[in-house]
């Protein structure tokens, strides 16, 4: 079995033939819970885990920081 790194390319997916280093984590870690049963690329996700958790927990207060609550169009009915 061959092991995946950063250089790997993506197998299939939105981001097919792009290096897994350069896949976006969220999207990465959006295909892990979902149960992804690839079982190289489960494997690459889960020796990077703690680091892809970090990055998407950053890109999440970064992208909540951007908006307060005047932003919020409101609900029509």
């Amino acid at each position: 079995m061959i092991e995946f790194d950063d250089d790997t390319p993506m197998p299939f997916g939105k981001f097919q033939g792009i290096e897994l280093a350069d896949v976006p984590d969220d999207y990465l870690l959006w295909l892990y819970n979902r149960g992804l049963s690839h079982r190289q690329l489960r494997q690459y996700i889960e020796l990077n885990l703690d680091a892809i958790k970090a990055n998407v927990s950053d890109l999440n207060q970064k992208r909540v920081g951007k908006w307060s609550k005047t932003d919020i169009p409101p609900f029509r009915q």
